[in-house]
């Protein structure tokens, strides 16, 4: 079903300080994983854009971790 998504995300440093923050609003469906792993991919897009390094990334959602997680290690 087609809708739109509301995507955030926010970085932080090791002492829990604000580096980057940034909102997407973009076209989507009524599927929360898919969602998610959209909210992921721009958050990485947004680590590089601020050339951030020795990331570590939070999800609510664990499946879309284990899959991001996964998949890295094996590329």
């Amino acid at each position: 079903r087609d809708g739109r998504w509301g995507l955030g995300a926010i970085c932080r440093d090791w002492e829990g300080e604000l580096l980057a923050a940034s909102t997407w609003n973009m076209p989507g469906s009524d599927d929360p994983e898919l969602a998610e792993a959209c909210a992921m991919y721009q958050a990485v897009q947004l680590t590089i854009d601020c050339c951030f390094h020795e990331v570590v990334f939070e999800s609510d959602n664990n499946r879309t971790l284990i899959f991001y997680y996964t998949k890295r290690r094996s590329c």
